[in-house]
């Protein structure tokens, strides 16, 4: 979800391609695989990181300041720099009296503040030939701007007065909550279906949807959103991250500009996860099925397990117009089952504390039983997996690693992740060793839990669908 500021207007953006919903989570996870493994043990004060072997990272810088900002950059020497500004305000963060609210505080952005109003945010995002977006998740709330480098000061000074200045004015919030409801309507059903699966899957935190319900929309008002602003706006919980920027130019603006904010951490409860069985009838035609098992956390070291176990899988194609019958077990597995369009692909979502694995199918609803129970079984057949397969899983979690690496949004998106959910930053090449120390062992455990305590979800036309019960 992201809010941009382009060509002079504010608008929200949401995909509606049941393929791009999973595109995305799949890159998120691939590059969630970078953050990880070793406990964080080094201090983060002034911390300098170069990595060997890395494509696209050539001297990453990390300081902080004295109220707690985390501030990280990585100067490639290119013309177009990019500056995320992230705030652990995301859903997870909301108590059950603020479900919602970080929905809000995305669309509310770049509304009118105490530095700037809108008009002069867009007239100024335009002057420079810059972009600005603001995007947010279960764990953040993210301001992105991309701009030449040399106008590094101008957009900060653009940027910062949103967060350090924030206001609310009654008068603006119904356009802010027209947005909010747009991006409800503009949802594809997978994205509904991975909302359910979440709150299916967790109790509160994680399973608070990044979406505000519409029935609570109409409920909030100004001092609502003011009051979750300053709850979640502290040093703790903010990072600024650059690319193609000087660090200490980044360091000496992000402290001129936001060092008023307050300290303090901006810490969630530790997530557990429960498992669970939740459907919803939403449209008629196709059903749309999620089945997972606790997954991975960013800290973990099992996730470099759970990108090998996704590729062993299978996670989309490859080749254009091909099936990826060869490498993916899954579509091996439920060739022929449905009759029927159908689509099946394993799923993997990591987050600080927590992640989910497993598979998401479509299909008409009286194939969707079918294609899970076939995909159970192929879970089930992973504790006799060959040597020779993992290996293959290997290389290509390897390759898409590497391939992520080389893009700037995608660089800066696992700066962000790193640096804001982890406090520290893991290189390219520290990902393929651990990848690479991975076994077939741990490929054919991980692959056990997925079936221990399952959570399904189901959306779509769910009409004679089968229950866990009836599956396992």
């Amino acid at each position: 979800m992201s809010t941009n500021i382009r060509s002079g207007r504010m608008f929200p953006a949401n995909s509606n391609k049941i393929v791009q919903s999973l595109q995305r989570l799949s890159f998120a996870a691939s590059r969630s695989f970078s953050a990880v493994a070793a406990p964080l043990t080094d201090p983060l004060e002034d911390e300098h990181i170069i990595p060997s072997n890395s494509v696209a990272q050539t001297d990453i810088q990390v300081s902080t300041l004295d109220n707690g900002i985390k501030v990280a950059s990585l100067d490639n020497g290119g013309a177009i720099s990019k500056v995320a500004v992230a705030i652990k305000a995301g859903s997870r963060y909301e108590a059950s009296t603020q479900l919602g609210l970080s929905h809000l505080i995305k669309n509310a952005a770049f509304i009118t503040n105490g530095g700037r109003s809108t008009l002069r945010t867009v007239r100024e995002t335009q002057q420079h030939g810059a972009t600005l977006d603001c995007s947010n998740s279960r764990e953040l709330v993210s301001r992105t701007s991309a701009f030449m480098r040399n106008k590094l000061p101008e957009m900060m000074e653009n940027m910062a007065p949103s967060i350090a200045a924030a206001e609310f004015r009654s008068w603006e919030m119904g356009d802010v909550k027209a947005h909010c409801a747009n991006d409800i309507a503009t949802l594809d059903p997978t994205a509904v279906n991975l909302e359910l699966l979440h709150k299916a899957a967790f109790r509160g935190g994680l399973g608070n949807s990044v979406y505000c319900n519409e029935l609570k929309l109409g409920g909030y008002g100004s001092a609502d959103l003011e009051g979750f602003a300053k709850q979640q706006t502290v040093g703790g919980g903010i990072s600024v991250v650059g690319t193609n920027v000087d660090h200490g130019e980044l360091v000496r603006y992000a402290k001129d500009l936001l060092s008023g904010l307050p300290g303090g951490a901006s810490d969630a409860a530790g997530q557990t996860y429960y498992g669970g069985d939740l459907r919803s009838t939403t449209s008629t035609g196709f059903c749309y099925a999620s089945l997972v098992g606790a997954g991975a956390g960013l800290t973990s070291a099992d996730l470099p397990v759970f990108a090998v176990l996704q590729n062993l899988l299978g996670s989309g194609t490859s080749i254009k117009w091909g099936s990826n019958t060869v490498s993916s077990r899954l579509n091996r597995a439920t060739a022929g089952v449905a009759d029927g369009p159908s689509m099946v692909t394993s799923l993997n979502v990591s987050y600080s504390d927590a992640g989910l694995f497993g598979v998401h199918a479509i299909a008409a609803p009286s194939s969707i039983g079918a294609l899970l129970q076939a995909s159970i079984n192929e879970i089930r057949g992973l504790a006799d997996v060959s040597a020779e397969e993992v290996e293959g899983a290997k290389t290509r979690a390897k390759t898409a690693a590497l391939m992520l690496s080389e893009g700037s949004d995608e660089v800066l998106d696992d700066l962000v992740k790193q640096i804001a959910l982890t406090g520290k930053y893991a290189s390219t090449a520290s990902l393929i060793k651990m990848i690479d120390s991975v076994t077939v062992e741990q490929v054919a455990e991980a692959s056990k839990q997925l079936l221990d305590n399952p959570t399904l979800a189901i959306t779509g036309d769910s009409s004679g669908t089968p229950y866990l019960d009836e599956l396992l």
